[in-house]
Formats: C-alpha cells, structure tokens, sequence
C-alpha cells in the first residue's frame, strides 16, 4: 500500500510539473516577439546633395533619457550610395527616435562651431527642430507597432532662423 501510495504521489507531482511547463510556454509564446524591422531613407538637403564625400551616421534610440547618449543602434551608410537607407531589424514594438548627420569628413563625429552649432548637414525623426540646441525625444518620437516600419529621415543644413 505504501508502494501504491509513492507511485500515485510521484505521477501527481510529475503530472503538476507538466502541467506548470505548459502553462509557462504559453504566456511566454503570448509576450511580444522583438522581430520588428525598421527602414529608414535619408532626405538629403540641396547642400548635402552637392557632395558624395564621407557618410551618413543614423543613430536609433529608445527612451528621452538615452537619447542622443546612448543609441540602442547605429548605421553607417556612404554617401555615393544609392537608394540611401539603412535597416534596423529585430525591434520590439513601441517608442523610437532617430538622429542622423552627414559626416562630410569620415571623422566620425558631428562637427560644430564654437557655439556649438553643427557645421555639417543634420536632423531627426519627424523633421523635429530643437530651440536653442538639439531636438527632443518627444518631438522626434515615432512608434513601432507592426512587423515593418519606415521612417523618413530629413538631413540637412542647421540654418539660423530670422
């Protein structure tokens, strides 16, 4: 009787851990797949146009307290490249932003004055302008929601405004 009694108890328990696996494979097969690609085509500016030299750098980021610190991604494209796009693949769905500048010198880093103003072409998602310095993540947030997303990313001239 004893033996019958193991036996029973031990097939319960295994039986519950079946149970419990089963249940655990569904909700994680119901948690969101990060299979989400994002293209993103350069809109040059007439100035930027004129030259085929250095590259454009594209930078994708997640959050406002990341953003223009710590991209969660970066593409480098020639410029003499045609079409002019990049791809961001495997993306969760939800909030993102873009910044690009044309690096006209390959020296990897955007060019500013002495004020701080880029010398060479820039910009961000949505065409977001800053005021008085760069452009926020709220304004250049885009959100992620299908399995392909595009984005249109305008680069060019920071112009003084009048």
């Amino acid at each position: 009787m004893l033996v019958v009694s193991a036996i029973l108890t031990g097939l319960l328990v295994i039986s519950q851990q079946a149970n419990e696996a089963i249940a655990d494979e569904k909700v994680a097969s119901a948690e969101p797949t990060c299979d989400h690609t994002l293209t993103v085509e350069i809109a040059r500016s007439e100035n930027s146009k004129k030259s085929r030299k250095g590259q454009f750098v594209i930078s994708l980021f997640t959050d406002e307290k990341t953003f223009l610190k710590a991209p969660l991604a970066t593409q480098f494209i020639l410029a003499n490249t045609q079409p002019l796009q990049v791809e961001f693949a495997n993306l969760c769905s939800g909030a993102y932003a873009l910044s690009g500048y044309h690096d006209q010198n390959s020296d990897g880093k955007l060019n500013t004055n002495f004020l701080g103003i880029p010398k060479e072409a820039a910009g961000f998602s949505n065409g977001a302008r800053g005021r008085f310095g760069p452009a926020k993540f709220d304004q250049a947030k885009f959100e992620i929601m299908g399995e392909s997303s595009a984005q249109l990313l305008p680069i060019g001239k920071i112009k003084k405004a009048k």
